[in-house]
């Protein structure tokens, strides 16, 4: 799918494993396939693009920023984003961009 990463459009890969962990484990398990957690704005066009395939709470790679303890997470059951703990286990999947030319 398309998405804007940095104020540039970028093409949005999807890696086809899960994950399931806190926020900090999932975003060292992202790292490890050279990959990384979607923004917020990658989980819409995830929500958008490929929802039949996702189920659950996914983390995103962005922190809650009036509280500290959590990170922004996308609902696939809903298309909610809200905020979960940090410490709680949520489902997770690891995406890379590529700046479209």
């Amino acid at each position: 799918g398309l998405t804007i990463h940095d104020e540039t459009p970028m093409r949005l890969v999807l890696l086809p494993n899960e994950f399931l962990g806190t926020w900090k484990q999932s975003l060292a398990w992202a790292k490890k396939l050279n990959a990384e957690l979607p923004t917020r704005m990658d989980l819409l066009a995830m929500w958008n693009n490929v929802r039949d395939g996702l189920e659950g709470w996914h983390w995103s790679c962005e922190e809650y920023a009036s509280y500290p303890a959590c990170a922004w997470c996308q609902s696939f059951y809903y298309g909610l984003q809200s905020d979960g703990r940090k410490a709680n286990r949520c489902r997770a999947r690891a995406v890379r961009r590529f700046p479209i030319r």
